[in-house]
């Protein structure tokens, strides 16, 4: 997991040294609450989000996204007792796109 991160990492840090002045390099993270059935198995989860944005046209960038979410589990208790849930982890690897319609429109 630590090598694929690290993988996509290098993969978009890449593209902003090729590429420094014509694109957007974004990040950020995130905290979350879990809702519905889940949030019988977990507690909450952190993230981190990292993407590239390439303009494609005025109003237009189109780009590759790494996301990392982190679900911590809690213990569950049931008829036959209670157990630990798991952490789980996910890596999502998308595009992503941005359209602007309208310049400070605020």
């Amino acid at each position: 997991m630590k090598k694929v991160l690290f993988i996509a990492f290098l993969a978009i840090a890449g593209l902003g040294k090729v590429n420094a002045q014509e694109g957007v390099l974004n990040g950020g993270f995130n905290v979350g609450l879990p809702t519905g059935d889940v949030s019988d198995l977990t507690s909450f989860t952190l993230g981190a989000e990292l993407n590239y944005m390439f303009p494609v046209a005025e109003g237009f960038t189109l780009g590759p996204s790494v996301q990392y979410s982190h679900f911590f589990g809690e213990e569950v208790e049931t008829i036959g007792g209670t157990f630990d849930v798991s952490d789980s982890s996910f890596l999502p690897i998308s595009v992503q796109q941005d359209l602007t319609f309208q310049k400070n429109l605020f």
